[in-house]
Protein backbone atom coordinates (compact mmCIF):
# COMPACT_ATOMS: atom_id res chain seq x y z
CA UNK A 1 0.00 0.00 0.00
CA UNK A 2 3.01 2.25 0.83
CA UNK A 3 4.04 2.29 -3.26
CA UNK A 4 0.81 3.23 -4.29
CA UNK A 5 0.57 6.07 -1.56
CA UNK A 6 3.48 7.59 -2.46
CA UNK A 7 2.43 7.55 -6.16
CA UNK A 8 -0.95 9.28 -5.36
CA UNK A 9 0.74 11.86 -3.49
CA UNK A 10 3.81 12.33 -5.81
CA UNK A 11 0.17 13.24 -8.10
CA UNK A 12 -1.35 15.33 -6.03
CA UNK A 13 1.93 17.37 -5.57
CA UNK A 14 2.48 17.79 -8.94
CA UNK A 15 -1.36 18.87 -9.58
CA UNK A 16 -0.96 21.48 -6.79
CA UNK A 17 2.04 23.26 -8.32
CA UNK A 18 0.98 23.46 -11.79
CA UNK A 19 -2.20 24.68 -10.13
CA UNK A 20 0.05 27.64 -8.20
CA UNK A 21 1.67 28.40 -11.02
CA UNK A 22 -1.60 29.17 -12.86
CA UNK A 23 -2.85 31.51 -10.07
CA UNK A 24 0.27 32.92 -10.25
CA UNK A 25 0.73 33.37 -14.15
CA UNK A 26 -2.98 34.76 -14.59
CA UNK A 27 -2.68 37.15 -11.29
CA UNK A 28 0.28 38.46 -13.02
CA UNK A 29 -1.22 39.00 -16.59
CA UNK A 30 -3.90 40.46 -14.86
CA UNK A 31 -1.95 43.28 -12.97
CA UNK A 32 -0.19 44.37 -15.78
CA UNK A 33 -3.65 44.63 -17.51
CA UNK A 34 -5.52 46.23 -14.75
CA UNK A 35 -6.29 50.18 -15.28
CA UNK A 36 -4.99 52.26 -12.46
CA UNK A 37 -8.07 53.29 -10.99
CA UNK A 38 -8.84 50.04 -10.54
CA UNK A 39 -5.76 49.70 -8.28
CA UNK A 40 -6.74 52.05 -6.44
CA UNK A 41 -9.78 50.67 -5.21
CA UNK A 42 -9.93 49.29 -1.81
CA UNK A 43 -10.91 45.38 -1.06
CA UNK A 44 -13.84 45.57 -0.61
CA UNK A 45 -14.78 48.05 -4.10
CA UNK A 46 -12.49 45.12 -5.72
CA UNK A 47 -15.11 42.60 -4.60
CA UNK A 48 -18.33 44.86 -5.61
CA UNK A 49 -16.24 45.88 -9.03
CA UNK A 50 -15.54 41.87 -9.58
CA UNK A 51 -18.84 41.10 -8.71
CA UNK A 52 -20.17 43.26 -11.31
CA UNK A 53 -17.80 42.66 -13.91
CA UNK A 54 -18.05 38.99 -14.17
CA UNK A 55 -20.59 37.48 -12.33
CA UNK A 56 -23.77 40.03 -13.03
CA UNK A 57 -24.65 43.44 -14.88
CA UNK A 58 -26.60 44.91 -10.84
CA UNK A 59 -26.24 44.26 -7.77
CA UNK A 60 -29.11 44.86 -5.08
CA UNK A 61 -27.98 46.63 -1.66
CA UNK A 62 -28.71 42.79 -0.49
CA UNK A 63 -27.01 41.11 -2.96
CA UNK A 64 -24.31 43.88 -2.48
CA UNK A 65 -24.21 43.27 1.71
CA UNK A 66 -23.92 38.82 0.98
CA UNK A 67 -20.66 40.14 -1.00
CA UNK A 68 -18.99 42.01 1.38
CA UNK A 69 -20.29 39.66 4.40
CA UNK A 70 -22.08 42.37 6.01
Amino acid sequence: MTPWLEFFIDGLAEVFQEAAAIVTEKSAQMTKIEPDLIRKLDPQQRMVFAQLTFKQDTLTTSEMREVLHL
